[in-house]
């Protein structure tokens, strides 16, 4: 289970990301914003996966 900051509120488990689209993730049931200073991190950590 690989945990990534998309923005300072939230922390989500990787493999539950549905789709990213512009600056929101889509999980199972739930869109979260993707803070800017997160955002390339949280893309780094999912290409390596």
């Amino acid at each position: 289970m690989a945990l990534s900051g998309c923005i300072k509120s939230y922390i989500v488990n990787a493999s539950a990301i549905k789709s990213i689209a512009g600056n929101e993730l889509e999980l199972q049931q739930a869109r979260i914003p993707i803070g800017s200073s997160y955002k390339d991190q949280l893309m780094r950590s999912i290409q390596t996966k």
